[in-house]
Protein backbone atom coordinates (compact mmCIF):
# COMPACT_ATOMS: atom_id res chain seq x y z
CA UNK A 1 0.00 0.00 0.00
CA UNK A 2 1.25 3.73 -0.10
CA UNK A 3 -0.35 7.00 0.49
CA UNK A 4 0.04 10.76 -0.63
CA UNK A 5 -1.41 13.80 -1.18
CA UNK A 6 -1.86 12.57 -4.64
CA UNK A 7 -3.07 9.41 -4.69
CA UNK A 8 -3.82 6.23 -2.50
CA UNK A 9 -2.79 2.88 -3.29
CA UNK A 10 -3.30 -0.45 -2.06
CA UNK A 11 -2.97 -4.94 -3.31
CA UNK A 12 -4.36 -7.35 -1.42
CA UNK A 13 -4.49 -11.14 -1.91
CA UNK A 14 -8.15 -12.05 -1.91
CA UNK A 15 -8.22 -16.25 -2.40
CA UNK A 16 -7.87 -17.29 0.96
CA UNK A 17 -12.03 -15.47 1.70
CA UNK A 18 -13.18 -18.34 -1.37
CA UNK A 19 -11.31 -21.16 0.38
CA UNK A 20 -10.22 -23.62 -2.19
CA UNK A 21 -13.02 -22.25 -4.88
CA UNK A 22 -10.25 -19.90 -6.26
CA UNK A 23 -6.49 -20.41 -7.36
CA UNK A 24 -5.83 -16.54 -7.42
CA UNK A 25 -7.34 -12.96 -6.58
CA UNK A 26 -5.97 -10.04 -6.00
CA UNK A 27 -7.72 -6.64 -5.87
CA UNK A 28 -5.79 -3.32 -6.26
CA UNK A 29 -7.22 -0.31 -6.04
CA UNK A 30 -5.77 2.94 -7.03
CA UNK A 31 -7.32 6.52 -5.90
CA UNK A 32 -6.26 9.73 -7.85
CA UNK A 33 -7.10 12.52 -5.54
CA UNK A 34 -9.32 14.14 -5.24
CA UNK A 35 -12.14 12.27 -7.28
CA UNK A 36 -11.66 8.82 -9.32
CA UNK A 37 -10.71 5.80 -7.91
CA UNK A 38 -9.87 2.50 -9.74
CA UNK A 39 -10.49 -0.89 -9.10
CA UNK A 40 -8.89 -4.01 -10.78
CA UNK A 41 -9.69 -7.58 -10.24
CA UNK A 42 -7.37 -10.09 -11.20
CA UNK A 43 -8.89 -13.79 -10.64
CA UNK A 44 -7.67 -17.17 -11.35
CA UNK A 45 -10.26 -20.42 -10.82
CA UNK A 46 -9.97 -24.14 -11.01
CA UNK A 47 -11.36 -24.65 -13.83
CA UNK A 48 -13.47 -22.60 -16.08
CA UNK A 49 -16.36 -20.23 -14.26
CA UNK A 50 -18.87 -18.09 -14.73
CA UNK A 51 -17.71 -15.18 -12.30
CA UNK A 52 -20.14 -12.70 -10.49
CA UNK A 53 -19.00 -9.44 -9.00
CA UNK A 54 -21.26 -8.23 -6.38
CA UNK A 55 -21.57 -4.87 -5.39
CA UNK A 56 -24.37 -3.39 -2.85
CA UNK A 57 -25.59 -0.13 -1.48
CA UNK A 58 -27.79 1.18 1.46
CA UNK A 59 -31.41 2.41 0.32
CA UNK A 60 -31.92 5.79 -0.15
CA UNK A 61 -35.74 7.09 1.72
CA UNK A 62 -36.58 3.24 1.76
CA UNK A 63 -35.91 2.65 -1.90
CA UNK A 64 -33.39 0.99 -4.17
CA UNK A 65 -30.08 3.33 -4.44
CA UNK A 66 -28.73 1.56 -7.76
CA UNK A 67 -29.45 1.92 -11.39
CA UNK A 68 -27.84 0.72 -14.44
CA UNK A 69 -27.72 2.53 -17.97
CA UNK A 70 -28.58 -0.26 -20.17
CA UNK A 71 -27.00 1.31 -23.12
CA UNK A 72 -23.43 3.20 -21.80
CA UNK A 73 -23.68 -0.20 -19.16
CA UNK A 74 -22.88 3.05 -16.20
CA UNK A 75 -23.99 2.35 -12.90
CA UNK A 76 -25.00 5.01 -10.35
CA UNK A 77 -25.52 4.70 -7.13
CA UNK A 78 -27.80 7.91 -5.37
CA UNK A 79 -27.88 8.65 -1.89
CA UNK A 80 -29.79 12.00 -0.47
CA UNK A 81 -26.67 14.08 -0.42
CA UNK A 82 -24.07 12.09 -2.45
CA UNK A 83 -23.63 9.83 -5.92
CA UNK A 84 -21.24 7.66 -7.20
CA UNK A 85 -20.30 6.59 -10.99
CA UNK A 86 -19.05 3.68 -12.26
CA UNK A 87 -18.05 2.14 -15.44
CA UNK A 88 -17.07 -1.59 -15.77
CA UNK A 89 -14.65 -1.54 -18.58
CA UNK A 90 -13.74 -5.00 -18.62
CA UNK A 91 -14.61 -8.09 -19.07
CA UNK A 92 -17.39 -7.70 -21.27
CA UNK A 93 -20.68 -8.05 -19.16
CA UNK A 94 -22.77 -11.10 -20.22
CA UNK A 95 -25.75 -10.05 -17.54
CA UNK A 96 -26.36 -7.76 -15.13
CA UNK A 97 -29.31 -7.45 -12.31
CA UNK A 98 -30.21 -5.53 -9.74
CA UNK A 99 -31.91 -6.94 -6.62
CA UNK A 100 -33.02 -5.82 -3.06
CA UNK A 101 -32.39 -7.86 0.25
CA UNK A 102 -34.18 -8.05 3.12
CA UNK A 103 -31.49 -5.64 5.31
CA UNK A 104 -32.37 -2.45 3.52
CA UNK A 105 -30.00 -2.63 0.87
CA UNK A 106 -30.03 -3.51 -2.82
CA UNK A 107 -27.08 -5.61 -5.05
CA UNK A 108 -26.09 -5.21 -8.29
CA UNK A 109 -25.02 -8.49 -9.76
CA UNK A 110 -22.30 -8.69 -12.63
CA UNK A 111 -21.85 -11.94 -14.77
CA UNK A 112 -19.06 -12.37 -16.94
CA UNK A 113 -19.27 -15.07 -19.84
CA UNK A 114 -19.28 -18.78 -18.68
CA UNK A 115 -16.16 -21.09 -19.35
CA UNK A 116 -13.47 -18.40 -17.76
CA UNK A 117 -10.69 -19.83 -16.10
CA UNK A 118 -9.39 -16.58 -15.69
CA UNK A 119 -10.89 -12.57 -16.20
CA UNK A 120 -9.47 -9.40 -15.10
CA UNK A 121 -12.35 -6.96 -13.65
CA UNK A 122 -11.73 -3.04 -14.09
CA UNK A 123 -14.08 -0.47 -12.98
CA UNK A 124 -13.72 3.29 -12.85
CA UNK A 125 -15.12 5.12 -9.89
CA UNK A 126 -16.02 8.41 -9.58
CA UNK A 127 -17.62 9.74 -5.53
CA UNK A 128 -18.64 12.91 -4.97
CA UNK A 129 -21.29 15.22 -2.90
CA UNK A 130 -24.46 16.66 -4.48
CA UNK A 131 -26.43 14.53 -7.35
CA UNK A 132 -25.04 16.38 -10.68
CA UNK A 133 -24.27 13.10 -12.96
CA UNK A 134 -20.42 12.50 -13.70
CA UNK A 135 -18.60 13.84 -16.50
CA UNK A 136 -16.21 11.18 -16.64
CA UNK A 137 -15.54 9.33 -20.02
CA UNK A 138 -14.03 6.24 -19.34
CA UNK A 139 -12.18 3.88 -22.09
CA UNK A 140 -10.13 0.98 -22.20
CA UNK A 141 -6.33 0.21 -22.52
CA UNK A 142 -6.45 -3.75 -23.46
CA UNK A 143 -2.36 -4.51 -24.46
CA UNK A 144 -1.03 -8.40 -24.48
CA UNK A 145 1.25 -7.36 -21.14
CA UNK A 146 -1.12 -4.43 -19.41
CA UNK A 147 -4.45 -3.59 -19.02
CA UNK A 148 -6.10 0.46 -17.85
CA UNK A 149 -8.16 2.53 -18.41
CA UNK A 150 -8.20 6.33 -19.50
CA UNK A 151 -10.39 8.65 -17.82
CA UNK A 152 -11.68 12.46 -19.16
CA UNK A 153 -13.22 14.47 -16.67
CA UNK A 154 -13.61 17.84 -15.65
CA UNK A 155 -10.61 19.45 -16.77
CA UNK A 156 -8.06 16.95 -16.44
CA UNK A 157 -7.43 13.50 -17.85
CA UNK A 158 -6.15 10.20 -15.51
CA UNK A 159 -4.34 7.52 -16.86
CA UNK A 160 -4.24 4.27 -14.70
CA UNK A 161 -1.97 0.95 -15.90
CA UNK A 162 -1.92 -2.12 -14.32
CA UNK A 163 0.79 -5.07 -15.71
CA UNK A 164 -1.21 -8.59 -16.35
CA UNK A 165 1.23 -10.95 -14.56
CA UNK A 166 2.71 -8.62 -12.17
CA UNK A 167 6.47 -7.70 -13.47
CA UNK A 168 7.87 -4.65 -13.93
CA UNK A 169 7.83 -4.75 -17.81
CA UNK A 170 7.58 -1.82 -20.37
CA UNK A 171 3.97 -0.52 -20.01
CA UNK A 172 3.33 1.93 -23.22
CA UNK A 173 0.59 3.99 -24.66
CA UNK A 174 0.85 7.28 -26.61
CA UNK A 175 1.09 9.46 -24.17
CA UNK A 176 2.67 7.50 -21.00
CA UNK A 177 5.57 4.93 -20.80
CA UNK A 178 6.17 3.10 -17.52
CA UNK A 179 8.49 0.70 -16.16
CA UNK A 180 6.32 -0.62 -13.08
CA UNK A 181 3.50 -3.15 -11.80
CA UNK A 182 1.15 -0.39 -12.10
CA UNK A 183 1.37 3.61 -12.41
CA UNK A 184 -1.12 6.32 -12.36
CA UNK A 185 -0.34 9.91 -13.78
CA UNK A 186 -2.89 12.82 -14.39
CA UNK A 187 -2.69 15.33 -17.30
CA UNK A 188 -3.83 18.95 -17.37
CA UNK A 189 -6.24 19.89 -20.02
CA UNK A 190 -3.12 21.18 -21.62
CA UNK A 191 -2.09 17.21 -22.01
CA UNK A 192 0.88 18.18 -19.84
CA UNK A 193 1.86 15.91 -16.58
CA UNK A 194 -0.02 17.70 -13.21
CA UNK A 195 0.78 14.54 -10.93
CA UNK A 196 1.96 10.81 -11.12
Amino acid sequence: HMASNIADEVEGDLSSVYKDKLAGYTRSIIYMKPDIMFILDRVRGNGGHEYDWLFHAEHTGGKNSITRDNETGRITITRSKSRLDMDVLAPDIASASISDSDRNESFITLKSEKGLEETTFLSVLNPRPGKKESTMKSSLIDEDTFIGAIVNHEKATDIVLFTRDGNTGGMKTESLEANAERCAVRLDSRGKVEKA
